[in-house]
């Protein structure tokens, strides 16, 4: 008998060992979920950022972004088939109705219309990111090193490639205009020096950056009648996007 309460204190301790196993596996299969469920709505969050552009740009004239969106439309069908099927319960919008099946259903009429719609929808996809990183641990995780890189990952980063979004929107539509407002301008300079404050918070090229907003102060901002290819302003946009877009999946890639 003198054996029995060892008996039972080490089963207790191997039944809360296994307690605490079976939780902390259930919450790395949960983490890996958000972290997969974070990769796609980036990816969404890509694909929505490209519809307002060339939205902005075909309501503003220039008929040869018909087409690119048309595909891209069914590129973002696909993705929000794949989201919805996501075992992860995720609140879709903030409230205000933004979200990107709203989004595609709608007729804008104006640039000024469809990039206010769009940027709502991003903003609010972009909280969703952070909400879901919070929620599962991904920003509060007990690893210092591991919470760094999810912040650059699930926040940073966005914020940065949502900044150059808005500068190729609004670029791209001016020069399918074909002229630049005073108003215009501010939003430009003022989108331009958010996303070099942006990359100080991190330890990224600047480069990709830098060249595109050189571009926009030389034939944009400077210039009376604006004569660059709207598409031009496009592409460079988007290399800089995609780089700074790279160092996010590489990023989620190593907290997987």
């Amino acid at each position: 008998m003198i054996y029995l309460p060892i008996v039972l204190l080490a089963v207790g301790a191997l039944l809360i060992w296994g307690g605490r196993k079976q939780d902390q596996t259930k919450a790395n299969c949960l983490r890996k979920q958000a972290l997969n469920w974070c990769q796609q709505s980036f990816d969404l969050l890509l694909l929505l950022q490209k519809r307002r552009g060339m939205m902005g740009s075909l309501l503003s004239g220039d008929k040869q972004f018909a087409q690119p969106l048309d595909e891209l439309n069914r590129e973002l069908d696909l993705l929000l088939q794949q989201l919805s099927r996501s075992g992860l319960k995720v609140s879709s919008s903030d409230g205000t109705g933004s979200t990107p099946e709203i989004l595609i259903a709608q007729r804008f009429e104006t640039p000024a219309e469809s990039f206010q719609a769009h940027s709502a929808t991003i903003e609010n996809l972009l909280d969703q990111i952070w909400s879901v990183a919070e929620r599962f641990q991904l920003a509060t995780h007990h690893d210092r090193a591991y919470r760094k890189r999810s912040i650059q990952a699930l926040r940073v980063l966005p914020a940065l490639v949502e900044l150059l979004g808005q500068m190729r929107g609004l670029s791209t539509q001016t020069a399918s205009q074909g002229r630049c407002s005073a108003a215009m301008r501010l939003r430009l300079v003022y989108l331009s020096d958010q996303v070099m404050q942006n990359l100080s918070r991190g330890d990224y090229p600047r480069e990709a950056a830098e060249q595109f907003i050189l571009r926009v102060e030389q034939q944009i901002l400077s210039m009376d009648r604006i004569q660059v290819p709207a598409a031009e302003l496009f592409s460079q946009a988007t290399e800089a996007i995609e780089s700074y877009s790279g160092h996010t999946r590489q990023l989620l890639r190593q907290l997987a």
